[in-house]
Protein backbone atom coordinates (compact mmCIF):
# COMPACT_ATOMS: atom_id res chain seq x y z
CA UNK A 1 0.00 0.00 0.00
CA UNK A 2 1.22 3.60 -1.26
CA UNK A 3 1.67 6.12 2.00
CA UNK A 4 -0.58 9.62 1.19
CA UNK A 5 2.10 12.43 1.21
CA UNK A 6 2.11 14.97 3.95
CA UNK A 7 2.97 18.20 3.99
CA UNK A 8 4.00 17.68 7.56
CA UNK A 9 6.39 15.66 6.58
CA UNK A 10 8.67 18.38 5.58
CA UNK A 11 8.25 20.60 8.46
CA UNK A 12 11.84 19.08 9.57
CA UNK A 13 13.86 18.69 6.55
CA UNK A 14 13.17 22.36 5.63
CA UNK A 15 13.65 23.26 8.97
CA UNK A 16 17.49 21.62 8.72
CA UNK A 17 18.06 22.94 5.39
CA UNK A 18 17.33 26.84 6.75
CA UNK A 19 19.77 25.83 9.57
CA UNK A 20 22.39 23.79 7.33
CA UNK A 21 22.13 25.53 4.36
CA UNK A 22 24.85 27.94 4.62
CA UNK A 23 26.63 25.10 6.15
CA UNK A 24 26.39 23.16 2.85
CA UNK A 25 27.17 26.37 0.74
CA UNK A 26 30.43 26.94 3.11
CA UNK A 27 31.58 23.53 2.76
CA UNK A 28 30.68 23.10 -1.07
CA UNK A 29 33.25 26.17 -1.22
CA UNK A 30 35.63 25.24 0.33
CA UNK A 31 36.29 21.29 -1.43
CA UNK A 32 36.48 23.88 -5.08
CA UNK A 33 38.95 26.62 -3.30
CA UNK A 34 41.20 23.75 -1.82
CA UNK A 35 41.06 21.92 -5.11
CA UNK A 36 41.87 25.30 -7.52
CA UNK A 37 44.12 26.97 -5.30
CA UNK A 38 47.95 26.78 -5.32
CA UNK A 39 50.28 27.26 -2.33
CA UNK A 40 51.46 30.90 -2.88
CA UNK A 41 48.07 32.25 -2.79
CA UNK A 42 46.82 30.97 0.61
CA UNK A 43 47.47 34.77 1.70
CA UNK A 44 44.65 36.24 0.55
CA UNK A 45 42.31 34.12 2.75
CA UNK A 46 41.43 34.98 6.36
CA UNK A 47 43.72 32.72 9.30
CA UNK A 48 40.53 30.61 9.43
CA UNK A 49 40.45 29.99 5.95
CA UNK A 50 44.30 29.79 5.58
CA UNK A 51 44.11 26.60 8.14
CA UNK A 52 42.44 24.54 5.57
CA UNK A 53 45.74 24.48 2.87
CA UNK A 54 48.05 23.55 6.40
CA UNK A 55 46.34 20.19 5.78
CA UNK A 56 44.81 19.80 2.76
CA UNK A 57 44.21 15.49 2.91
CA UNK A 58 42.58 16.90 6.40
CA UNK A 59 40.51 18.55 5.59
CA UNK A 60 39.40 16.71 2.81
CA UNK A 61 38.97 13.91 4.58
CA UNK A 62 36.69 16.51 6.87
CA UNK A 63 34.99 18.53 5.19
CA UNK A 64 33.92 16.21 2.04
CA UNK A 65 32.34 13.43 4.49
CA UNK A 66 31.03 16.36 6.39
CA UNK A 67 29.24 17.79 2.98
CA UNK A 68 27.45 14.34 2.61
CA UNK A 69 26.77 13.72 6.11
CA UNK A 70 24.64 17.44 6.06
CA UNK A 71 22.97 16.75 2.71
CA UNK A 72 22.06 12.73 3.61
CA UNK A 73 20.85 13.51 7.01
CA UNK A 74 18.08 16.10 5.61
CA UNK A 75 16.48 13.37 3.09
CA UNK A 76 16.89 10.95 5.85
CA UNK A 77 14.86 13.11 8.34
CA UNK A 78 11.83 13.02 5.97
CA UNK A 79 9.69 10.63 7.13
CA UNK A 80 7.97 9.68 3.42
CA UNK A 81 11.90 8.48 3.22
CA UNK A 82 11.12 6.14 5.45
CA UNK A 83 7.79 4.93 4.81
CA UNK A 84 8.13 4.63 1.06
CA UNK A 85 11.76 3.14 0.53
CA UNK A 86 12.90 1.63 3.88
CA UNK A 87 15.83 -0.43 2.18
CA UNK A 88 17.47 2.83 0.81
CA UNK A 89 16.79 4.76 3.89
CA UNK A 90 19.13 1.98 5.46
CA UNK A 91 21.75 2.24 2.74
CA UNK A 92 22.00 5.57 2.68
CA UNK A 93 21.86 5.54 6.37
CA UNK A 94 24.77 3.62 6.57
CA UNK A 95 26.57 6.34 4.06
CA UNK A 96 25.73 8.45 6.53
CA UNK A 97 27.15 6.87 9.43
CA UNK A 98 30.62 6.44 7.74
CA UNK A 99 30.84 10.00 6.35
CA UNK A 100 30.13 11.61 9.88
CA UNK A 101 32.46 9.12 11.77
CA UNK A 102 34.75 10.12 8.96
CA UNK A 103 34.30 13.46 9.09
CA UNK A 104 34.34 13.79 13.35
CA UNK A 105 37.50 11.46 13.09
CA UNK A 106 39.37 14.26 10.97
CA UNK A 107 38.71 16.62 13.14
CA UNK A 108 40.76 14.88 15.97
CA UNK A 109 44.22 14.89 13.10
CA UNK A 110 43.25 18.64 12.27
CA UNK A 111 43.19 19.18 15.98
CA UNK A 112 46.47 18.01 16.83
CA UNK A 113 48.44 19.09 13.32
CA UNK A 114 47.39 22.83 12.92
CA UNK A 115 47.37 25.73 14.94
CA UNK A 116 44.75 26.29 17.46
CA UNK A 117 42.81 29.35 16.60
CA UNK A 118 41.49 30.68 19.46
CA UNK A 119 43.95 28.44 21.92
CA UNK A 120 43.15 25.83 24.63
CA UNK A 121 39.42 26.88 24.28
CA UNK A 122 39.35 25.97 20.75
CA UNK A 123 41.29 22.56 20.97
CA UNK A 124 39.12 21.64 24.04
CA UNK A 125 35.94 22.21 22.13
CA UNK A 126 36.83 20.56 19.09
CA UNK A 127 37.39 17.28 21.02
CA UNK A 128 34.84 17.48 23.52
CA UNK A 129 32.10 18.07 20.48
CA UNK A 130 33.91 15.47 17.85
CA UNK A 131 33.12 12.59 20.78
CA UNK A 132 30.12 13.66 21.64
CA UNK A 133 29.17 13.54 17.82
CA UNK A 134 30.80 10.26 17.51
CA UNK A 135 29.18 8.83 20.49
CA UNK A 136 25.92 9.95 19.32
CA UNK A 137 26.75 8.33 15.64
CA UNK A 138 27.82 4.89 17.50
CA UNK A 139 24.76 5.13 19.74
CA UNK A 140 22.05 5.85 16.92
CA UNK A 141 23.81 2.68 15.49
CA UNK A 142 23.63 0.13 18.46
CA UNK A 143 20.27 1.45 19.38
CA UNK A 144 18.89 0.58 15.81
CA UNK A 145 20.16 -2.96 15.75
CA UNK A 146 17.79 -3.30 19.14
CA UNK A 147 15.40 -1.56 16.62
CA UNK A 148 14.62 1.23 19.47
CA UNK A 149 13.73 3.52 16.44
CA UNK A 150 13.06 6.33 18.43
CA UNK A 151 16.41 6.15 20.28
CA UNK A 152 18.10 6.11 17.17
CA UNK A 153 16.30 9.16 15.91
CA UNK A 154 16.87 11.11 18.73
CA UNK A 155 20.64 10.17 18.75
CA UNK A 156 21.03 11.18 15.06
CA UNK A 157 19.73 14.27 15.57
CA UNK A 158 22.41 15.07 18.07
CA UNK A 159 24.59 13.64 15.98
CA UNK A 160 23.30 16.21 12.91
CA UNK A 161 22.94 18.88 15.58
CA UNK A 162 26.89 18.81 16.37
CA UNK A 163 27.67 18.57 12.33
CA UNK A 164 25.68 21.28 11.15
CA UNK A 165 26.72 24.14 13.43
CA UNK A 166 29.94 25.33 11.63
CA UNK A 167 27.59 27.72 10.34
CA UNK A 168 26.05 28.83 13.19
CA UNK A 169 29.59 29.31 14.57
CA UNK A 170 30.66 31.47 11.86
CA UNK A 171 27.38 33.66 12.12
CA UNK A 172 28.39 34.11 16.05
CA UNK A 173 31.67 35.34 15.23
CA UNK A 174 30.90 37.50 11.97
CA UNK A 175 28.00 39.01 14.50
CA UNK A 176 30.49 39.57 17.56
CA UNK A 177 32.95 41.26 15.52
CA UNK A 178 30.21 43.74 13.59
CA UNK A 179 28.14 44.58 16.61
CA UNK A 180 30.57 44.39 19.58
CA UNK A 181 34.18 44.32 18.04
CA UNK A 182 35.09 41.12 19.76
CA UNK A 183 37.48 39.30 17.23
CA UNK A 184 36.41 36.76 15.74
CA UNK A 185 40.00 34.94 15.26
CA UNK A 186 40.69 35.44 18.53
CA UNK A 187 37.70 34.55 20.35
CA UNK A 188 36.75 31.36 17.87
CA UNK A 189 37.09 29.22 20.96
CA UNK A 190 34.45 31.42 22.69
CA UNK A 191 32.17 31.12 19.67
CA UNK A 192 32.72 27.23 19.08
CA UNK A 193 31.23 26.76 22.86
CA UNK A 194 28.30 29.18 22.33
CA UNK A 195 27.40 27.94 19.00
CA UNK A 196 27.66 24.20 19.90
CA UNK A 197 25.23 24.37 22.50
CA UNK A 198 23.49 26.33 21.13
CA UNK A 199 22.87 23.61 18.47
CA UNK A 200 22.37 20.59 21.36
CA UNK A 201 20.48 22.52 23.52
CA UNK A 202 17.88 22.81 20.09
CA UNK A 203 18.38 19.07 19.63
CA UNK A 204 17.39 18.46 22.90
CA UNK A 205 14.03 20.63 22.79
CA UNK A 206 13.45 18.74 19.89
CA UNK A 207 13.81 15.39 21.21
CA UNK A 208 12.15 15.55 24.34
CA UNK A 209 9.22 17.07 22.60
CA UNK A 210 9.27 14.86 19.65
CA UNK A 211 10.52 11.67 21.21
CA UNK A 212 10.38 12.10 24.90
CA UNK A 213 13.56 10.04 24.44
CA UNK A 214 17.15 11.09 26.66
CA UNK A 215 20.27 9.39 26.61
CA UNK A 216 19.84 6.93 29.68
CA UNK A 217 17.62 4.08 27.29
CA UNK A 218 20.57 3.24 25.38
CA UNK A 219 23.02 2.64 28.04
CA UNK A 220 20.32 -0.38 29.57
CA UNK A 221 20.10 -1.57 26.05
CA UNK A 222 24.07 -2.05 25.85
CA UNK A 223 23.75 -5.00 28.24
CA UNK A 224 20.30 -6.76 26.51
CA UNK A 225 20.32 -9.09 24.05
CA UNK A 226 19.57 -8.29 20.05
CA UNK A 227 15.53 -9.26 19.81
CA UNK A 228 15.37 -12.43 18.18
CA UNK A 229 15.53 -12.05 14.15
CA UNK A 230 11.56 -12.69 12.25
Amino acid sequence: MTSRFRWSDLRLPLMLLLITAVAILSSAVRLVILAITPETEIGQFDLLDQRYFLNRTGMWLHVLPGLLFLVLGIVQFMPAMRRRSPHLHRWMGRVALASGLMSALALYWLAFSLPAMGGALTIAGTYVFASWMIISLIAAWWAIRRRQTALHRAFMIRAYAIGSAVATIRLLGIFGEMVFGISFQANFGLWLWIGMSLHLIAAELIVRQVFSVTARPVLRSVILPLPPER
